[in-house]
């Protein structure tokens, strides 16, 4: 929404809260061209509309590169000559009527640096701009998918189980109660050097674990009712001593039948 807002010429808040303005025509200049006498006011508000109307940065850029033009300075001060760092000029234009860069600039609510960076991105040839790549590079500190990959087998070729009692009220997993995760991106690190692998840090390592909800300790509540039945009191007792007894007859059913398998 941010972006939608910016490339419209709308006001927006950025992400430190900073109130960015309207893109709205500024002050006419007053240069010696009458600039404001050869475009007037309703064609400089029609302009910007149009220009930001367009709400795409990369055709706002190729609407730029038609109105502006370069050209080389046509005379330095004598003397220098070598030394001039200026070598070019900008030749700006509105409805076919030449104006001064303050004009111009107010007009469209624009900054020089955002002319200066469409004519360096001129393609040779060409009278189009290259397209606008912020955003779609890819970061030099971006992981590669198949040394993400490698860290999710290793995590998963842990066997864990869910929750015996609570496995109604929750989907996680758990390890076993020997493993911690500081011995599991251990044993991950020996295994990458082994196989010399590239690792990924701790802080990714113990990401993957969070997002795949596991855990390595059973948590307390994950117990039968009969564990806690002689902290009742005596008339809860009487009141679930049937059910406890006939509780632990099966219990007990099922341990011999599980022996005997």
């Amino acid at each position: 929404m941010r972006k939608k807002a910016r490339n419209a010429g709308l006001s927006y808040v950025t992400k430190k809260g900073k109130v960015v303005k309207e893109r709205t025509v500024g002050e006419p200049c007053s240069c010696k061209r009458q600039c404001l006498a050869l475009v007037p006011q309703e064609e400089r508000h029609s302009l910007n509309e149009e220009f930001w109307g367009l709400c795409d940065y990369d055709r706002q850029n190729d609407m730029l590169a038609k109105m502006v033009d370069v050209e080389p300075v046509k005379r330095h001060t004598v003397g220098e000559m070598e030394n001039h760092k200026r070598k070019r000029t900008y030749v700006f234009t509105i409805k076919g009527q030449r104006v001064c860069k303050v004009f111009f600039l107010s007009t469209l609510a624009i900054s020089e640096m955002r002319v200066r960076t469409v004519l360096e991105k001129l393609d040779a040839g060409t009278c189009l701009p290259q397209n606008d790549q912020r955003g779609r590079t890819l970061g030099t500190n971006k992981l590669n998918d198949t040394v993400v990959r490698k860290a999710i087998e290793h995590i998963d070729s842990f066997p864990r189980v869910p929750a015996h009692w609570c496995r109604a009220n929750t989907k996680k997993e758990y390890l076993e109660a020997t493993l911690t995760k500081e011995n599991m991106f251990r044993l991950y690190l020996e295994r990458c050097k082994e196989e010399g692998d590239i690792p990924v840090s701790k802080t990714i390592y113990m990401e993957i674990l969070i997002k795949k909800n596991i855990g390595f300790h059973s948590p307390k509540k994950d117990s039968c009712w009969c564990v806690f039945f002689h902290e009742l009191s005596e008339e809860e007792q009487e009141l679930k001593k049937s059910k406890y007894e006939d509780h632990i007859a099966m219990k007990n059913l099922a341990k011999d039948e599980k022996d005997r398998d």
